[in-house]
């Protein structure tokens, strides 16, 4: 006999208890975090882009919890939903749809029900003219997907309080990771392993690499090749680092460079990856992470990309859209594997 669903929900007096920081929803607007990018945001969730195909993020206009939340019965897809939002952080409607469901209005009504259960909170974005929502787990969301997986004998995400990180930025990472998932509609391949920054950090700890800080971790396979890479996304910090103010936008230093020369530091001997995969907010800072790569020596060889090789290709990430250091010209990402020299303390090939 199949086990009833059990009854789970939540009711709030204090709605701090549901917010993120502690900061009860209807402050949130005033207390957004600094804008992160060279112009306001557009549609981060759906990859549009201004004319200049420049990924841009913004502001949380609000955090919206349910003011009388419900109990309900969840199923084991509101479960699944729940196990999704508690890896990534944050996600929108979109990428929802894409990565559990057929059609965007079932994805809309089971996220309405969670959020109607007091699990999940919702929220749009600045100057943002779609309206698309995004989603991420309230206090009693992370308690009931915490219990519901120790219940099942499956691991815990690390640090579910803060997988969220910096909301836009993590929004663009995950739309990445959502787009490598679709890809394999074109090529045949299939993403085999992806890893939140958190637990990127934890695996590379456990192959004895220390202090790197990675955006993710993926595994792809396609035609029996497996290639492996940390993510890195090189995009603007803060609305000083405005690039449309700058005569020479190639002068500006990446984000991520300090990053990446971290991340070799902690492992002069190698990386357990195939390859460092760059995704730039635009052209102008591709080719200015290029000209400042140029002159490193870097024991795992690094690959960028940008929107309008992106857009370029409809196989996505896993298409003929990533450079190196020996030509501007553009290779699938299957090529980029086994381009790592294997150092004898260190295999590419643990899962």
């Amino acid at each position: 006999m199949a086990q009833k669903p059990r009854l789970v929900g939540v009711r709030y007096t204090d709605l701090s208890l549901a917010s993120p920081d502690g900061v009860p929803a209807g402050r949130q607007a005033s207390l957004a975090r600094p804008l992160r990018g060279p112009l306001p945001v557009v549609d981060v969730g759906r990859w549009r882009r201004h004319k200049e195909r420049r990924i841009t993020l913004g502001r949380v206009a609000d955090w919206e919890v349910h003011p009388s939340p419900r109990p309900r019965r969840l199923t084991a897809r509101h479960w699944r939903l729940l196990s999704l939002l508690a890896e990534h952080g944050v996600l929108d409607t979109h990428q929802v749809r894409v990565l559990l469901f057929s059609s965007r209005a079932t994805a809309y009504r089971h996220l309405s029900e969670l959020y109607q259960a007091g699990l999940v909170l919702r929220f749009t974005m600045m100057d943002e003219r779609s309206h698309l929502r995004r989603w991420e787990l309230t206090g009693a969301g992370i308690e009931a997907i915490a219990e519901h997986l120790e219940a099942a004998g499956r691991p815990v995400p690390l640090g579910l309080e803060h997988r969220r990180g910096d909301v836009s930025f993590q929004l663009v990472v995950n739309q990445f990771f959502t787009d490598m998932v679709a890809s394999r509609q074109v090529t045949g391949g299939h993403l085999y392993r992806w890893r939140h920054r958190l637990d990127a950090a934890a695996w590379l700890r456990n192959h004895g690499v220390r202090h790197v800080d990675c955006d993710g971790y993926g595994r792809w396979i396609e035609q029996g090749t497996t290639v492996s890479f940390l993510f890195y996304l090189e995009i603007a910090t803060y609305a000083v680092e405005l690039i449309e103010n700058i005569s020479n936008p190639t002068q500006v230093e990446p984000t991520s460079l300090s990053r990446i020369r971290a991340t070799c530091r902690a492992a002069p001997a190698g990386l357990p990856v195939d390859v460092i995969c760059v995704l730039a907010a635009e052209d102008a800072r591709e080719q200015a992470l290029w000209n400042r790569l140029d002159n490193l020596q870097l024991p795992v060889p690094v690959a960028t990309t940008c929107p309008t090789a992106l857009d370029a290709d409809p196989a996505g990430p896993a298409g003929a859209v990533w450079r190196t250091r020996d030509t501007p010209a553009r290779y699938r990402l299957v090529d980029l594997a086994g381009t790592a020299p294997i150092s004898d303390s260190i295999s590419r090939e643990v899962p």
